[in-house]
Parts: C-alpha cells; structure tokens; sequence
C-alpha cells in the first residue's frame, strides 16, 4: 500500500517497488474480471489474495461473490455499463480498499491489463456471447424454473431464464463497447465520483468532455439533506451542465450543531476504559476464586 501510493512507486519502509510485491499477471486478470463485469463488491467486500511465502510477491484471486454484478445492481450499487467499479477512488465514503484505485495510476499495471484484455478477455467475451450464452440457458433453464416456484414472490424470479439472459447479454456488450473505448481506442474520459457521504456508497462515472452526467440516484427527503453539491462549492450541482473535468459531487447535509447548555460532558478517558473491561474483569475475578477453591479441596491436608 505504501508503495502504489508512493510518487516513485516505492515503499519508502523497505525500499521496495510495487511491482517486487505483487504478482503484476494475477492482479492485472482480477482487476479486469472485477472491472468488466461491474461487481459493484470489488474494492469493499469479498477480495482474496494470497502469498507462497513471507518474502515472496502476493497474488490476487481467487474471484469470489459476483451476486451484485453485470448491471443487476441499482442505485448506489451501480448498474450503468459506462461506470467505474474497480478503478473508483473510493468505493465507500468512510472505509475501502484502494489498492485498485492506486494500481490503475500505474502505468505499468495500465500496460499490462490492455494487454490482457485485448488479447485474452475480448475473445472469450465474445465466444460467451456469441455461442455459450444460449447453451448456459440450456443447461440450466429447468433448474430455474423450478428456483422461480420455490421463490415466486420475490421480484427478481417473475422473469424467465431467457430474459435474464438477455439482460445479462445486454450490460456486457454496452460494458465492451465501453471498454474498448476506455482502453483500447484510449478516448480520454472525465471521472465523475457520486458520493451520499454518509458511508453507504458511492458511484463513478466515465463521461466524454461535455457529456451530461446519467441520472443521480434518488435519496430518501431528509430534513437535514439539502441536495447534491460540487464538492467545494457553494451552489447546487446542475445535472444539465456539461462535465468538462474530474468531478466529485456529493450529497450535502445540514451539520447538526452541539447545544452547549444540553451537551453532556465526555466521560474521562481513563474513565471509560475500566468500565468498558470491567465485565471481563469481574468474569476472570470469579474463575480464579473457582480455581482456587478447586485447588484448596484437591491439596491433601497435612497431618
């Protein structure tokens, strides 16, 4: 992390370059698996790496939890074949995964995943596409049949396999056509990151210079929500204007302010720390009077 964050790409701890501390191939394959198939999980949850020793690279992989993903995520989850999923600055507004992030400003890593995606991605996605598709459909049309009448109510099981599918077919050839943009032709693309700024998530988009950024998720009417702002600025954010550079935009609320004459007073903090142990304490008191008393009857009296 030090060092993909680092200006020299180094960690400025050991000395070491990024590239001597992962495996450049299996975090290139990830990033794209993550990236073409919109897991709206990538960088928060369900992310696995591993390493064959303590002084050795580490690997990413195996993928892993892909129920949130090709455009069935709505909202904040993000299900817009033109967003950004892996590569976004922050995927919560508090705590998430950057390495991602960091690793896409490499130019090295940039290199490496166009690579594998024009020579190893397109192909595949195009033979699923093309002819696997329709026999994946096959394959399991009875078996969602019959998952449609164990879980009639639920809205996602009133459609067919076939319209899934379509829906499917749908997201990754509007997600290639985009790609293929992003990477291959290298169009250059403004970064429009969404953000509710309460921690719950956030959105990125790609848009072209002076394209109109899609719809913002709807939020719940709050009291305290004022609307989505520039972040920085001082005027709410107009979704007609242009996007003509890298843009945040977050969801502004009003900041309750402290009653000094209600306000308790903080406890001490060499207060709180006893009373937040002293139940463990009482508990480790009580099973060492148990053991005392145990070892008092077990000793033979003398005589």
């Amino acid at each position: 992390e030090n060092a993909i964050s680092a200006e020299d790409g180094r960690d400025p701890l050991t000395g070491k370059h990024w590239t001597e501390l992962i495996d450049l191939d299996s975090w290139a394959r990830k990033y794209l698996v993550e990236e073409i198939f919109g897991n709206a999980d990538a960088g928060a949850i369900s992310q696995y790496f591993y390493g064959s020793s303590p002084e050795g690279p580490m690997y990413a992989g195996p993928v892993w939890d892909y129920d949130i993903s090709t455009g069935n995520a709505q909202g904040l989850r993000g299900g817009n074949p033109r967003s950004i999923f892996a590569g976004r600055p922050r995927v919560r507004s508090t705590v998430s995964l950057s390495w991602y992030y960091e690793l896409y400003r490499q130019e090295l890593f940039r290199q490496q995943l166009t690579q594998l995606y024009r020579e190893d991605c397109l192909p595949l996605l195009e033979e699923f596409l093309n002819t696997r598709l329709e026999a994946y459909i096959t394959q399991i049309e009875q078996a969602a049949a019959v998952n449609r009448l164990r879980w009639e109510n639920l809205g996602a099981c009133q459609v067919s396999a076939m319209e899934e599918a379509e829906a499917i077919r749908s997201f990754l050839e509007q997600r290639i056509a985009f790609l293929n943009e992003l990477w291959l032709e290298q169009k250059p693309f403004h970064w429009v990151l969404v953000d509710t700024n309460d921690g719950h998530g956030t959105l990125c988009f790609a848009l072209a210079p002076g394209e109109r950024i899609p719809d913002l998720p709807e939020y719940d009417p709050a009291p305290d929500i004022l609307g989505w702002y520039t972040a920085g600025g001082e005027e709410p954010f107009d979704p007609e204007q242009p996007i003509t550079e890298d843009t945040q935009i977050i969801l502004r609320r009003i900041q309750p302010e402290a009653d000094p004459e209600t306000a308790e007073e903080p406890e001490p903090a060499g207060f709180q720390l006893p009373l937040k142990y002293a139940p463990f304490a009482l508990m480790l008191g009580l099973l060492g009077m148990l053991c005392l008393l145990d070892r008092k009857r077990r000793i033979p009296t003398a005589i």
